[in-house]
C-alpha cells in the first residue's frame, strides 16, 4: 500500500486551493529566554474564533540546557483545567526531540472537536519525564488579551504574561476509525464535497506542509506522508475504506484529504 511521497504531492496538486487546518488563535511574540521549564502545571487560556479545535502548537527552544527526547501530552479543556472534576475534551501525545540550537514550533494534533466561538478554553502542556522543556512566551504588555498563562495550577501572578502559542481549526472533512490494529480497520469519511475524490494519507506522526502547487501550505499531522488510497465521496459527502492492517501499521497516523477543496481531516492514530 505504500507509495512514494511525491505521489501524494502529485495527487494533492490537482485540487483547488483551500486549507481546512488553519491557524485560529496566534500569539507569536517571544521575548523570554525561557518563560517556563515544564514539570509544573503549565497552561494557557484562549478564546477561539473558529467553531472547531484540531490542535495546539507551542514554541520550544534549547534554553533549558537539556538535549534528548521526552514524551509530552497536550490537553484541551472547556473548563479551568485545575478545577475539581475537570476532564479534557481532547488530548494528544507526542515526543519532543531537542538538540543544541533547537528552536521552533511544536504542534500537536487531535481529531477536530467542536468549540464555541467567544467562549474561553484552556490547553495544558504536560511533561511527565525527568527533563525540563523550555516553553517560550511573552512578558510585559498583554500580547494576547483573550487569555493568560497559568503556572502551577493558577493564573500567573504577573498580569499580561502569555505563552507563545497557536491553535488549529478544522471545519471541514472528518475521519473516524473503528476496529483494532492489527486487524480490520474501517475508516469513515464525512463532510467531504459531494462526489469529491478523497486521498487517505498515512505515516508517522509529525507535521508536513505541502511546499508548492495549488494546495501549497496545506498542513498535515504526518511527518512523512504516503498515499494509501483515493476514494470518491457520495452525494452526502461520505465514503469509507476497510483494510486489514499488519502489526507494522499500528501506531501510524492517518488523515483524509478532500481533493476537491484541499481540506484535511484531523489526524487519527491507528
Amino acid at each position: 500500500m505504500k507509495t512514494a511521497l511525491h505521489t501524494l504531492a502529485a495527487a494533492l496538486l490537482i485540487a483547488a486551493s483551500s486549507s481546512a487546518q488553519t491557524i485560529d488563535q496566534d500569539q507569536p511574540l517571544i521575548d523570554s529566554d525561557c518563560l517556563t521549564a515544564t514539570h509544573s502545571l503549565v497552561a494557557q487560556s484562549f478564546v477561539p474564533a473558529a467553531s472547531s479545535c484540531a490542535g495546539v502548537g507551542v514554541y520550544i527552544t534549547d534554553s533549558s540546557g537539556w538535549f534528548g527526547s521526552e514524551v509530552v501530552t497536550m490537553n484541551l479543556y472547556d473548563v479551568d483545567p485545575y478545577s475539581i472534576g475537570a476532564t479534557p475534551i481532547a488530548t494528544a501525545t507526542d515526543t519532543v526531540t531537542q538538540g543544541a540550537g533547537f528552536g521552533g514550533w511544536f504542534d500537536m494534533y487531535w481529531p477536530a472537536v467542536p468549540v464555541t466561538p467567544g467562549q474561553t478554553y484552556w490547553f495544558e502542556f504536560a511533561d511527565s519525564g525527568i527533563n525540563s522543556i523550555c516553553l517560550q512566551g511573552h512578558l510585559g504588555f498583554d500580547a494576547y488579551p483573550n487569555g493568560e498563562f497559568y503556572y502551577q495550577g493558577a493564573p500567573f501572578f504577573v498580569p499580561g504574561w502569555d505563552l507563545t502559542f497557536r491553535t488549529w481549526a478544522d471545519n471541514g472533512i472528518t475521519l473516524t476509525t473503528t476496529g483494532s490494529c492489527p486487524g480490520a480497520i474501517t475508516m469513515d469519511v464525512a463532510n467531504a464535497g459531494p462526489g469529491s475524490p478523497v486521498a487517505i494519507a498515512y505515516g508517522p506522526a509529525g507535521s508536513f506542509t505541502l511546499p508548492g502547487g495549488t494546495c501549497a501550505g496545506l498542513s498535515l499531522g504526518i511527518g512523512a506522508p504516503s498515499l494509501g488510497a483515493i476514494l470518491v465521496a457520495d452525494a452526502f459527502g461520505t465514503t469509507s475504506l476497510t483494510a486489514s492492517l499488519p502489526a507494522g501499521a499500528c501506531g501510524l497516523t492517518v488523515q483524509a484529504v478532500d481533493l476537491g477543496t484541499c481540506m484535511a481531516s484531523g489526524p487519527v492514530v491507528l
